[in-house]
């Protein structure tokens, strides 16, 4: 059975609203929320969006000349390549922080009960920006074509068809830091499929219009207006929504790491082993049966995870992974103190990691 013991990740007064059993689910969705705001600003402490350029006499004087379009004159100079990297490390910060800010009020809309407003939040961070940050890590250089000749004629979502957007998905999954450990079929019936019943695609359009008539599923019932009449006290929302959503957000996970990595000088093993942190809480919150990684990471533990009191050797079970891998903290059930561990630290030791090999990263 998937674990619901909370995580202690967030404060309890943050979670009243959200059913007890969901907390930990909640909670999860936070921390990979929060991995990636934690990126977010250390990469915009960085030099990302700035250089210096050193122009001819010529390119200098049409610079100055053009001070409205400064990044349109350096493009057609002799530094266009730097200067398409910083207009993409533009696009990348400014993409990446609209996502979170949406992703962080539409959470916490879900945590108030106000659907309607949760996902209309989470509608674009999931099916817009998410799919342009896969184009731009799947083809850097058809990414900043469309881009340069203009987002109207070839960057509306409308104009990629299931296939394409497979394809992206697909090249920007084999273009990760880390394994290949995503499904870019499963991503697109998740987040684009009006069809598929266990989505969130019928979610999003009913958040965003009152009417809808796509199909069956997406139908609006008679003498009804879509989430108007729900009672907020309903509970299906919150166990149908977070599997489909935490997948999505370990998927949002891997492309900004990936994207940012090409200008930071990010640590490749540090991302594997938050990766596999999360995919150890996936398994434990939303599959069912043993899981083989929780076996695979115990094993390699081995006398490393014990109490730090009474020295009990600890098991990772499914029931305790969520809390002991996000907050870090396990219960000895011997003498019943609570266990500090250095999750990183720990899987440094035992050499575990979803990297995958420096030269095995396609560019």
């Amino acid at each position: 059975m998937a674990s619901s013991t909370p995580l202690s990740y967030l404060d309890a007064e943050k979670l009243v609203r959200v059913p007890k059993t969901m907390w930990a689910r909640h909670e999860f969705c936070f921390y990979i929320h929060d991995q990636m705001l934690h990126l977010l600003r250390e990469a915009d402490a960085s030099h990302m969006r700035s250089m210096e350029v050193d122009l001819t006499s010529e390119e200098q004087q049409a610079f100055l000349a053009t001070p409205e379009d400064p990044i349109g004159v350096l493009l057609q100079t002799s530094k266009r390549v730097e200067t398409k990297r910083l207009l993409l490390n533009h696009v990348m910060l400014a993409l990446t922080a609209d996502m979170l800010d949406f992703l962080y009020d539409g959470l916490i809309a879900l945590s108030k009960r106000k659907y309607v407003v949760g996902f209309a939040l989470l509608r674009k961070p999931l099916r817009e920006t998410l799919f342009y940050l896969s184009l731009l890590l799947s083809d850097e250089e058809e990414f900043f074509r469309l881009f340069e000749n203009g987002p109207a004629h070839g960057l509306r979502l409308r104009e990629f068809r299931p296939d394409q957007r497979k394809s992206i998905f697909s090249g920007a999954i084999n273009a990760m830091l880390i394994d290949d450990l995503f499904s870019a079929t499963h991503l697109n019936d998740t987040v684009f499929d009006k069809s598929n019943p266990n989505g969130l695609a019928i979610l999003f359009d009913q958040a965003n219009h009152l009417v809808t008539s796509f199909n069956a599923n997406l139908k609006t019932d008679s003498l009804n207006f879509n989430f108007v009449f729900k009672n907020p006290e309903d509970d299906d929302v919150f166990h149908t929504t977070y599997p489909q959503l935490a997948y999505a957000l370990m998927y949002m996970f891997g492309i900004v790491t990936s994207l940012f990595s090409r200008t930071l000088p990010i640590d490749r093993e540090y991302v594997g082993r938050l990766v596999l942190i999360m995919f150890a809480v996936y398994h434990s919150l939303f599959c069912r049966g043993s899981s083989g990684l929780l076996r695979q990471i115990n094993l390699a533990f081995g006398e490393l995870l014990k109490c730090s009191v009474c020295e009990m050797p600890f098991v990772i079970r499914k029931s305790n992974a969520p809390r002991f891998f996000v907050a870090e903290r396990m219960v000895c059930k011997r003498c019943g103190s609570d266990t500090d561990f250095p999750i990183l630290w720990l899987l440094g030791q035992a050499k575990l990691s979803f990297a995958k090999p420096a030269d095995a990263s396609p560019r």
